[in-house]
């Protein structure tokens, strides 16, 4: 509201003049307290994501990305079918190289890995020159030390790592499931040994009620639901969804 001006008592005019840039002032500064954000809203750029595993990785994309951008979150997702941290059968893929280049190009905040344990021919060499055959301790070794190397390389950056613990499989071929398993029990022990800062996501809880394979499991009317593929290693829509959420509740 204008402040009136008081004419002809220079006394007044004066006191007037003052009252109006008081009247000013104050305007200013309720409008600066409107106007300044309150504690806790400023805004907060989402962390950067990095999904990076094989084909249980590589399947599950569309559920994963979903799953991070319901949280405002828009992962980068780097999976190869077929592929293991071993430089080997049955998609030779130079996992080690790439991980640093996806880190040095994303600086990611979060990684989460998956690497169920694929292994097959041609096999990687081994320090002796000889070939590393698989499901006997030379692999299991070989495979701990590039676990070790992968999770040096992810967190280079100072990145928090996830890793995943693939669920149980059912290939009908039991040195195969065999394997799968010992990889899976590979990682619980040497990462909570070796690496306690990184946490294990374990995707048998959203897809077994035992920790037992699960061909199908309870939907939401309580009818059986499929949430693993009939060649017993890969996962459903349904079984992906369920382990997207689960691994989202866990990370963030």
């Amino acid at each position: 509201m204008p402040v009136p001006t008081p004419q002809g008592n220079p006394r007044r005019l004066l006191v007037a003049l003052l009252l109006t840039a008081l009247v000013g002032a104050l305007a200013g500064c309720l409008a600066g307290e409107a106007a300044a954000p309150e504690a806790g809203e400023e805004d907060v750029a989402p962390p950067r994501v990095l999904l990076v595993g094989d084909s249980l990785t590589f399947m599950g994309a569309t559920a994963l990305q979903a799953a991070f951008r319901e949280r405002g979150i828009e992962p980068e997702l780097h999976a190869i079918p077929g592929s293991g941290l071993l430089e080997a059968g049955p998609q030779v893929y130079d996992w080690m190289s790439v991980l640093t280049d996806l880190v040095d190009d994303l600086d990611p905040d979060l990684v989460v890995a998956e690497f169920a344990g694929n292994y097959g021919e041609p096999y990687a060499t081994g320090a002796d020159g000889r070939p590393v055959l698989p499901d006997g301790d030379a692999f299991l070794e070989a495979w701990a030390e590039a676990t070790d190397e992968a999770i040096e390389r992810l967190g280079a950056g100072g990145a928090r790592v996830a890793w995943v613990l693939a669920p149980p499989t059912r290939l009908g071929v039991p040195s195969l499931d065999a394997r799968y398993a010992a990889v899976r029990r590979l990682y619980e022990e040497r990462i909570a040994r070796r690496w306690p800062d990184v946490q294990l996501v374990d995707w048998a809880v959203p897809l077994t009620e035992d920790g037992a394979y699960a061909e199908t499991l309870p939907g939401e009317d309580g009818r059986p639901v499929a949430v693993r593929d009939d060649d017993g290693l890969h996962l459903t829509e349904e079984g992906s969804r369920r382990v997207a959420e689960h691994t989202v509740e866990q990370v963030l």
